[in-house]
């Protein structure tokens, strides 16, 4: 058994490890907002919640999206009211700040690919 061992030891420190090298999934603004596009526009559904909310940065960034004070707070009832329509539980109702926020974002992002902003 002892002998065993050494011969391990030595297989062992023979062998280099293998790195795995793997690129980091990188996608870039461009694309980002054209695969959202395409998604809204083959979707049957229309389900905003399913947007993603990074895209609406990358739109608000290059002044693509314009919200007034008055569309903002109509954004911001409407997620609110979507919400308590959908909460079975008053803790359902309790929304925190992020997530009212990134809804929100959501909503206008629909709005923007509909045309209503």
């Amino acid at each position: 058994m002892s002998s065993y061992k050494k011969i391990a030891i030595q297989v062992r420190n023979k062998i280099e490890p293998q790195e795995i090298k793997q690129l980091p999934m990188q996608i870039d603004e461009e694309q980002a907002i054209k695969d959202e596009q395409e998604y809204w526009i083959k979707s049957e559904q229309k389900n905003w919640k399913f947007l993603n909310h990074q895209v609406f940065d990358y739109l608000w960034k290059r002044k693509q999206i314009k919200i007034s004070k008055e569309q903002g707070e109509m954004i911001k009832a409407k997620v609110r009211a979507v919400f308590l329509a959908q909460s079975k539980k008053p803790d359902d109702m309790l929304i925190d700040e992020e997530t009212m926020r990134q809804q929100c974002k959501k909503y206008s992002l629909m709005m923007h690919f509909n045309n209503q902003l």
